[in-house]
């Protein structure tokens, strides 16, 4: 147990440091680690549905870079007005797939899954990819605030939801996950979105608040679309790339799935 710890805190350590490096070297930066977490969740995705047509690993990848980058340099340099409709896209489709996993309409078998891989997590990760070019040197305001509620809504509820978690939130997917964690996170998430509006003091209020609940409600959403994809497709973890975490899904989930709602948001907010 010893040994399992400690090559998680190591890992998590790592993890961290590249995470805040590609964070703080800028958009380029932004744009490497987004473009990375794009091509090994897709990849991830296609290897757990287990596509009876495994696409060539090279194609593959050329493939997704080719896609990421056309659609990087369309929206990049385009108006809001073209980037706001790829993120009520990209919107519109994370609804409808939270939709389709609280009803249990769709998740029956790993096979429907296939379908789902041309739009996530693609186009979650063109969108913000696009956020990041648009909101040049505020992005990196934009991305570390993600990342730290992200990080902030997990650790409140693993501490609320281990100690007095009791009333289960989604049995059938999460087993692990309790309503009384589920607020941890929340409450966590909001003190978290205050801070920032403490210590940023340019963007509004409503802005953070608002950031907050998305990422504390989408998150949780997020975390339990993969993990009822992984429940339906019979694995443990989506890959092994962090030893002791998993992989590129696992440990970005959340923020593949929230961060889109999130641009949506700021850009009603001015951000």
């Amino acid at each position: 147990m010893n040994q399992v710890l400690k090559t998680r805190s190591i890992t998590a350590f790592f993890f961290v440091l590249v995470v805040f490096a590609a964070i703080f070297t800028g958009t380029w930066g932004q744009i490497l680690l987004f473009s990375a977490v794009g091509v090994g969740s897709s990849y991830e995705y296609l290897k757990m549905t287990n596509s009876p047509k495994p696409i060539p690993m090279p194609l593959f990848v050329s493939g997704i870079l080719l896609l990421i980058g056309s659609s990087v340099g369309l929206l990049g340099y385009s108006d809001r007005s073209e980037a706001q409709l790829w993120s009520f896209l990209c919107v519109a489709i994370l609804t409808l797939y939270s939709v389709l996993m609280i009803t249990g309409r769709s998740l029956h078998h790993k096979t429907n899954f296939r379908w789902i891989m041309f739009t996530y997590p693609i186009l979650p990760i063109i969108v913000i990819l696009s956020a990041i070019y648009l909101l040049g040197d505020r992005s990196t305001l934009f991305i570390l605030s993600s990342f730290v509620m992200i990080w902030i809504a997990d650790s409140g509820a693993y501490i609320v939801g281990s100690n007095f978690g009791k009333r289960k939130l989604f049995p059938r997917v999460s087993p692990n996950k309790t309503w009384e964690g589920t607020l941890g996170a929340g409450l966590a998430t909001i003190l978290c979105g205050l801070g920032f509006y403490a210590v940023e003091g340019q963007s509004n209020l409503t802005f953070w608040l608002g950031a907050s609940c998305i990422f504390w409600a989408l998150g949780t959403i997020g975390d339990l679309f993969e993990s009822s994809i992984k429940r339906e497709c019979g694995v443990k973890d989506s890959g092994n790339f962090m030893p002791g975490h998993g992989g590129f899904l696992d440990r970005f989930d959340s923020i593949i799935f929230a961060l889109p709602f999130v641009w949506v948001w700021a850009q009603i907010c001015g951000f």
